[in-house]
């Protein structure tokens, strides 16, 4: 053959293996999927696009079929978008990977890889899962999502939120039927509005009526929600606690709150948000302050803009105040470094009035009675009365008021005074060091 045919056939040659590979190309851009095999009736979804369409077979004969690049498949009323699907038949299921997102009219599902089981009509997100419906954003590592049931479950740094908290937990759980968020793990609660906080082993979330329930000890740290970080915080903890939305709350069992300055504890507790009150049940309730300590059968506590306000105690009121100058330890202090009571105060009813600091009086109604002693040195001042009133001034006791069948009697320190006494009258008036 003549150099020049040869050359003629080599230009030949790369001309068709050009226009070839020109083909090969304009084909993988606009991969026309092959009906016959996307509208098997064994594939579970259709295929409304896809770069590549393969089928093989493994060394046991059992079919798969490979979908690549700008994969959109649709079942019922989910569709889904990935760089690669595999579906295997002989599992009845198929592998998502790339970039997945699955949407429906109810939700959407981002992740690294999906799983689908066909039969079980489950769900498996692995890797960067960010799951939303139109109540809730969740994030995680994974998520399973049960179609019969309509349960989305996930897992590993699992993260929700919807416009009032933010719920963190090792695993969620939310049923779409009943609008319920169950937490359970190492659960951290925030409220988004007040900046409060709760940490339990366990909560539940129904979003229909906003009633959050903790259970497994928990603890809250407890903002007003007009409160500002430079403001301290309330503690509450309890064995259950039960949060309406944003305007009342209730603890069960085991019930301690406290600040700083005041510790009330008791078998239950119901706050009313909006009206700022909160009302201890059972134990009896005790409510204990560096210089005095209070409980009733019943005990009601008004807070107003963050201040203490007023106590009310029902049924065997009783309120005992310790010596001047000796204070109790909230922290937790052992019983032989308890201060002494000085005085007390009974009656069918307490009632304790706060002013800007601290205790500024302190009436006792029906069947009433008071014994007062400032210091162990201090006289002793002992009065009965339908109604008892005692004010403070500079947290020492100035004043008493008896009205209404007043009796009384006071022994000076030194006796060698004779003591005073008052015997039945409508009324008096008196000081903590005379009668």
């Amino acid at each position: 053959m003549s150099s020049g045919m040869i050359f003629r056939n080599f230009i030949v040659l790369l001309l068709t293996t050009e226009l070839f590979l020109l083909v090969s190309s304009v084909s993988s851009q606009h991969a026309p999927v092959d009906k016959t095999v996307a509208n098997r009736k064994d594939i579970p979804f259709t295929i409304e696009q896809a770069d590549h369409l393969f089928q093989r077979k493994d060394s046991t004969g059992a079919e798969r079929f490979i979908l690549q690049g700008n994969v959109k498949v649709v079942r019922a009323s989910s569709r889904i978008e990935c760089g690669s699907l595999t579906y295997y038949p002989s599992g009845s299921y198929f592998l998502c990977v790339d970039s997945v997102f699955l949407t429906d009219p109810e939700r959407s599902i981002h992740s690294d890889t999906l799983f689908y089981y066909v039969e079980q009509a489950h769900y498996a997100a692995l890797g960067n899962l960010r799951w939303a419906t139109k109540e809730f954003s969740a994030t995680g590592l994974r998520g399973d999502y049960y179609r019969d049931s309509e349960l989305m479950a996930v897992e590993g740094q699992a993260v929700a939120r919807d416009s009032l908290r933010e719920i963190r937990a090792d695993r969620l759980v939310y049923d779409y039927g009943s609008e319920t968020l169950r937490a359970t793990g190492n659960v951290e609660i925030l409220e988004v509005e007040s900046g409060s906080k709760a940490v339990a082993s366990s909560a539940l979330y129904q979003r229909k009526t906003g009633l959050l329930t903790l259970s497994g000890r928990p603890k809250v740290t407890y903002y007003e929600a007009d409160d500002t970080l430079f403001l301290d915080p309330y503690y509450l903890t309890c064995d259950i606690l039960k949060s309406y939305a944003n305007d009342s709350l209730f603890a069960i069992d085991r019930v301690r709150l406290w600040d700083d300055s005041l510790s009330i504890t008791s078998d239950s507790l119901f706050h009313d948000r909006i009206a700022g009150v909160s009302y201890f049940r059972g134990g009896p309730p005790v409510v204990e302050n560096p210089g005095y300590n209070l409980q009733g059968e019943l005990l009601d506590v008004f807070i107003d803009s963050r201040r203490l306000k007023r106590i009310n105690a029902v049924r065997r009121a009783r309120g005992e105040f310790y010596f001047k100058g000796e204070r109790r330890d909230l922290g937790g202090i052992s019983a032989d470094e308890e201060p002494a009571v000085g005085s007390w105060i009974e009656g069918d009813i307490l009632e304790l009035y706060f002013g800007e600091e601290a205790l500024d009086s302190v009436v006792a109604l029906g069947n009433a009675r008071s014994y007062f002693r400032e210091t162990a040195e201090s006289g002793v001042n002992y009065i009965q009365g339908t109604r008892l009133l005692l004010i403070w001034r500079d947290e020492a006791l100035e004043t008493v008021e008896v009205t209404d069948g007043g009796r009384g009697l006071f022994l000076p320190a030194d006796s060698s005074v004779g003591m005073n006494v008052i015997p039945d009258s409508a009324g008096f008036k008196t000081h903590h060091d005379s009668l």
